[in-house]
């Protein structure tokens, strides 16, 4: 089974990775880790040493193990935090398996990945209080032209709204 090591092999790039980095990393090892739906965040950076009986799973990254596990560590929070993976259902999910989500699945490339990360991070804040709700779920899902649309048709309808106000003699 393919192990973080593979994408990353050199211990000194994986610390220094911010989690948004790593994330699309973690996120491919883990997919292809899938066991009957579910994987264990704890395995990605595991390798076996050792065959049959004498075999025993060892830190691929050895020389750097505390500094890779909190790397590791935030890149997996960041993938729960973004919706792309979610506890198992059932006692899997108490033990700390993993599924990965819809929207997890949906993602195929590391361009998907960032793109994603751009459109979510754009501010609610910065939008109208009455298009923010529509525009930025629309901007977080990658549809930037149903945002534009939603943004101009609401303001149209405002825009609307203030004129017939204005004809009626109910503007202030």
């Amino acid at each position: 089974m393919p192990t973080l090591q593979q994408p990353i092999p050199n211990v000194d790039v994986l610390p220094a990775l911010a989690p948004e980095e790593l994330a699309p990393y973690l996120l491919e090892v883990a997919k292809s880790q899938l066991q009957n739906g579910i994987f264990h965040p704890n395995n990605l950076t595991l390798t076996t040493v050792g065959s049959g009986m004498a075999a025993y799973q060892q830190s691929a990254y050895a020389t750097r193990a505390s500094d890779v596990e909190l790397a590791v560590a935030e890149g997996w929070n960041r993938l729960r935090v973004q919706g792309f993976i979610v506890p198992a259902s059932g006692i899997h999910g108490s033990n700390g398996f993993c599924t990965i989500s819809r929207r997890g699945r949906a993602i195929t490339i590391e361009e998907d990945f960032k793109h994603f990360a751009a459109a979510a991070a754009f501010p609610k804040a910065m939008l109208h209080p009455s298009i923010a709700d529509k525009v930025w779920l629309d901007l977080a899902r990658g549809e930037l032209a149903d945002a534009v649309i939603a943004s101009f048709s609401r303001r149209r309808r405002s825009s609307a709204t203030c004129r017939r106000l204005r004809t009626c003699g109910d503007w202030r």
